[in-house]
């Protein structure tokens, strides 16, 4: 495999490289980034529940529409 044939190039203590193959379905493809000064941080976390995310999750390919630092 072409990682064996550079495995020489590595220093002695490095470990083997681990190789998993993925189609990147199980890794994020996209973070958005959302702020309106007009909104209060409540009022954007609720937009965005009501609004934004429902619309996401019926994109083609779309599997999952996850919210991070929402206000609680």
């Amino acid at each position: 495999s072409k990682v064996q044939g550079v495995r020489g190039d590595l220093p002695d203590e490095a470990e083997d490289p681990v190789i998993v193959k993925g189609t990147g379905e199980q890794f994020a493809m996209m973070y958005i980034s959302m702020q309106n000064p007009n909104m209060t941080p409540e009022q954007l976390t609720e937009y965005i529940e009501r609004v934004v995310r429902p619309r996401m999750s019926t994109v083609e390919g779309v599997a999952d529409v996850q919210i991070f630092g929402a206000a609680e």
